[in-house]
């Protein structure tokens, strides 16, 4: 089942898996077991408490980047771990942390009941409700754990009466995330997404701080790196956030890039006189409509002729012609008493 697992889901922050096998044991059972790659180190909860190896802050809050990313992943392909904890993440010669047993990793639908498999005391509320309700937000709850016992190097405690976790001690970074993760209502707990892009912005700005501020971090010890690390830490805290380059910077806006591609045009036309008017007409709040009455365009008047007029007693002279003009037909007179024409 685990190896159906592992195909069904690979990346960089999860354990590679190659193929399974079994044998027969001297009493007669079978095992079966699974070939992965190589991990040097073994488990967290290995590096974790290794007394003649210990580890900055620095690089713990790496390990803390591959595990999110790792369940980013996971969830993104719509599956629960469930049991996401020290022993079950490995780690690589290079402090490179992966997610592994992925035995009982388990499609998420909401619309069903799920088995409630893993480790006790890493277990949330709800999982102690015994109606098998739960979601996504289980490895959440889990991994708020593993990331207190990695930077705090103490195991937390588990109430039995209660079915309540209770931290030992207080990591002295990420408090309130931590805290956030394990609350007890699985709608408030951050998702995998957001842990994940705290985590890299944290990280991306600890190395900017110290490239600039501690050009010798690496030929520190332990202690100083992690008292370098608490500084930046704080800062960065009280600041707020600091605005590092995404990984993956997002689209430009479809306004931004139709400025863009038309800006030339546009300032080639902001001294047009309809342009500027039609600015003034929106700047103003409360504009005075004025309708100007519409100009008819008119046909041009004819050009004066520059031709000499001759006057018609000199066209009379000069041709010996004489213009008849047709004479006007006379009104007709009424016929009169005594008139021989009508005698």
């Amino acid at each position: 089942r685990e190896s159906v697992a592992h195909v069904e889901l690979s990346g960089a922050f999860i354990l590679k898996t190659f193929g399974y096998g079994d044998r027969m044991l001297e009493n007669g059972v079978k095992e079966c077991y699974l070939i992965t790659e190589l991990m040097h180190r073994g488990s967290l909860s290995n590096v974790i408490h290794n007394r003649n190896e210990k580890i900055s802050l620095r690089r713990k809050l790496s390990m803390a980047c591959h595990i999110a990313s790792g369940m980013r992943k996971l969830h993104g392909h719509s599956m629960i771990h469930r049991d996401i904890r020290p022993d079950n993440i490995l780690v690589s010669n290079n402090f490179v942390a992966k997610i592994g047993d992925m035995g009982i990793a388990n499609l998420f639908n909401p619309d069903e009941r799920h088995t409630l498999i893993g480790c006790l005391p890493f277990m949330p509320p709800e999982f102690y409700r015994g109606d098998g309700q739960y979601d996504q937000s289980l490895d959440v709850f889990t991994y708020g754990l593993t990331l207190n016992e990695l930077f705090t190097e103490k195991t937390h405690r588990f109430n039995q009466s209660t079915k309540r976790v209770e931290l030992i001690e207080q990591s002295p970074i990420f408090t309130n995330y931590i805290l956030k993760c394990i609350r007890d209502e699985s709608t408030r707990r951050p998702t995998a997404v957001e842990l994940e892009n705290t985590l890299h912005k944290c990280r991306q700005a600890a190395d900017r701080y110290i490239k600039e501020k501690c050009p010798d971090y690496a030929k520190e010890t332990i202690g100083k790196k992690d008292n370098i690390f608490i500084g930046f830490y704080h800062e960065y805290r009280k600041k707020g956030k600091v605005e590092p380059k995404p990984i993956f910077p997002p689209p430009p806006s479809p306004k931004s890039h139709f400025n863009n591609v038309h800006g030339q045009d546009a300032d080639c036309k902001k001294d047009d006189p309809k342009i500027v008017k039609l600015k003034k007409h929106l700047d103003n709040p409360n504009p005075v409509i004025i309708i100007e009455p519409v100009k008819k365009h008119r046909r041009a008047a004819t050009p004066s002729s520059h031709v000499h007029r001759v006057d018609q007693e000199n066209i009379e002279d000069i041709f010996g012609a004489v213009k008849h003009r047709r004479a006007r037909t006379p009104n007709p007179r009424h016929p009169r008493l005594g008139d021989p024409l009508h005698d």
